[in-house]
């Protein structure tokens, strides 16, 4: 459907008024993620099974932290919380992820 297809059925100002609803639904989701998504931090346990690794390596524990973010958005805190984690599980191996 064209443009003007659109407007000859619902009329120019309805486009624009859906236009700008649509815009600020998505400004409020990524308003909404920014606020909370630094502040999320938690712990999952994952028992692996890596086949052709040495026997040696069964019972390697890996801390994996992803997505810190650090920097004026996520607090401080957030980030001691994370390593405050890392270090109670006494990982053998730590590894830093992200985009």
């Amino acid at each position: 459907m064209t443009r003007h297809v659109l407007r000859q059925l619902i009329g120019r100002r309805k486009v624009l008024s859906l236009m700008a609803g649509a815009g600020g639904l998505s400004m409020a989701g990524l308003g909404v993620r920014a606020a909370l998504e630094p502040q999320r931090v938690g712990v999952t346990n994952l028992g692996v099974g890596l086949p052709g690794f040495p026997v040696q390596s069964n019972g390697l524990r890996v801390a994996f932290l992803t997505d810190l973010h650090f920097g004026p958005d996520t607090p401080t805190a957030t980030i001691i919380k994370a390593v405050s984690l890392v270090q109670k599980a006494e990982p053998d191996l730590i590894l830093l992820g992200g985009d």
